[in-house]
């Protein structure tokens, strides 16, 4: 898939964080749908050496991530979310 592609060539488009033993990239796939539509990969490498891939489209993370927003900038106020 291309999303794999992405991860074993090391693209420089990948978003990479590491942390608590598990390293994770995320990516955008331009025309990742069957529709041709955005989507976004991510990657999760376990400590047992597993690796996790997983993809969906952009409105879905989009609409995680606003989800996810809305519950923390009650707490930090809209300032920053760490």
């Amino acid at each position: 898939s291309d999303l794999r592609e992405l991860v074993e060539s090391h693209d420089p488009r990948l978003i990479q964080a590491m942390g608590e033993d598990t390293t994770w990239q995320l990516t955008i796939l331009e025309g990742g749908m069957k529709s041709g539509a955005f989507s976004v990969g991510l990657r999760l490498d376990l400590p047992d050496s597993r690796v996790v891939l997983a993809e969906t489209s952009w409105a879905a993370f989009k609409a995680a991530f606003l989800a996810l927003r809305a519950k923390v900038e009650p707490v930090t106020g809209g300032g920053r979310w760490a």
